[in-house]
């Protein structure tokens, strides 16, 4: 026969033991075109069957979106069936400025412990970026030559993890044709 603080103890142990599944959403940022498909996914460990995606609003809270499981329907813009146990995509489709944020999924399971998220970046209006390349033949980093010539085109998106500035000079009028040249006169470009 078992005591009362026996089955307590016996109770507290296994609460405790219990482990919480582990959660990764991928990929940690995503830079997407206005119109295009966002395609994020979600592991959790322990096999679980289904999960729950979330937007964080502005305000911090969060909103849910979806439930992605083996028989998920379209919801809106949003999609995804699970891939294999434990994996859950989300696929957002004709993405806008106003879906750039961070998305959560949280198990079936464990309605209170979520990944670090994934950062979706929707990149201003598709084709008003423009990539530049150019190369000052002869001179290494450091010892180029002024002024230096790029060759600019109109691009789709953004290349992730570039970014450019002109510092304090003054910004130059929009190029209107793809494509133009790009004249660098000194290092603040850089």
């Amino acid at each position: 026969m078992c005591s009362l603080p026996g089955v307590l103890l016996l109770l507290l142990t296994g609460a405790i033991s219990a482990k919480e599944p582990w959660i990764q959403e991928s990929p940690a940022k995503l830079w997407v075109s206005p119109g295009a498909t966002a395609e994020l996914s979600c592991s959790i460990s322990g096999s679980p069957w289904h999960a729950n995606w979330y937007r964080e609003k502005p305000d911090g809270s969060l909103e849910w979106i979806y439930e992605s499981t083996a028989a998920s329907k379209p919801k809106g813009k949003y999609s995804g069936m699970m891939r294999a146990r434990g994996i859950f995509p989300l696929n957002i489709s004709n993405v806008q400025r106003e879906d750039s944020g961070y998305y959560y999924c949280t198990s079936s399971v464990s309605h209170s412990q979520f990944g670090k998220g994934t950062r979706l970046l929707v990149t201003g209006e598709s084709g008003s970026v423009w990539r530049c390349w150019g190369h000052p033949w002869g001179h290494p980093w450091g010892h180029w030559v002024f002024p230096l010539t790029f060759r600019c085109l109109r691009a789709q998106g953004l290349n992730p993890g570039v970014s450019a500035s002109l510092g304090s000079l003054p910004v130059l009028p929009r190029p209107k044709k793809s494509p133009f040249t790009l004249r660098a006169l000194s290092t603040a470009l850089f």
